[in-house]
């Protein structure tokens, strides 16, 4: 169930185009992945908080606005897009 609510995309779960996972005789009705995608922005935020807090020095950060705004540069999109452009030789 999981897996197909990780590959099911929101624009496929319309009213009129639903589909239904049936296991051990109970059926119901699929879902799509934005409730799995918020759980795993939620991981990373605080896997990438708790690095930060333990890290603080190296970040050169004494307070909480300063660390907020390290986790926020590090969990946003543009900065998972350049370390994947890095790491992937995409340049």
């Amino acid at each position: 169930r999981l897996l197909l609510e990780a590959l099911t995309h929101p624009s496929y779960c319309t009213a009129d185009r639903s589909f239904w996972v049936c296991e051990g005789g109970s059926c119901i009705q699929a879902k799509n992945y934005q409730r799995l995608e918020m759980l795993g922005d939620a991981i990373i935020g605080y896997i990438v908080s708790c690095i930060v807090f333990l890290l603080k020095e190296e970040f050169q950060v004494n307070n909480s606005g300063g660390m907020t705004e390290v986790v926020s540069w590090c969990v946003s999109n543009s900065t998972f897009a350049a370390v994947a452009v890095r790491k992937l030789e995409l340049e």
